[in-house]
């Protein structure tokens, strides 16, 4: 897929420059960034289940109450990943 087709504006420009000039260094670069990354949501993501399935309280309302700092922690988790992602790149 071409650069200019992405559908992340934020870093169009800084791709076309950084692929042009360094295409394979880059490119591990950002595969080993967005493994990390998926690594953490996928950690994040399990120790929830865990956490909810694996608890003494089961009334749907606890469950809830159990599962709303899980999903908080997954989008911060993303909301700073992607800031992280975003600094990395603007850094090479």
């Amino acid at each position: 897929m071409p650069a200019e087709k992405t559908t992340l504006p934020f870093h169009r420009a800084l791709l076309q420059r950084c692929l042009a000039s360094r295409p394979v260094q880059l490119t591990g670069r950002l595969i080993r960034t967005a493994v990390q990354s998926y690594a953490w949501l996928l950690l994040t993501v399990l120790v929830s289940i865990f956490y909810i399935y694996h608890t003494i309280a089961v009334r749907w309302y606890w469950q809830i109450l159990i599962l709303l700092p899980a999903i908080a922690s997954n989008v911060i988790v993303l909301y700073y990943g992607q800031r992280w992602l975003k600094r990395r790149l603007s850094s090479t």
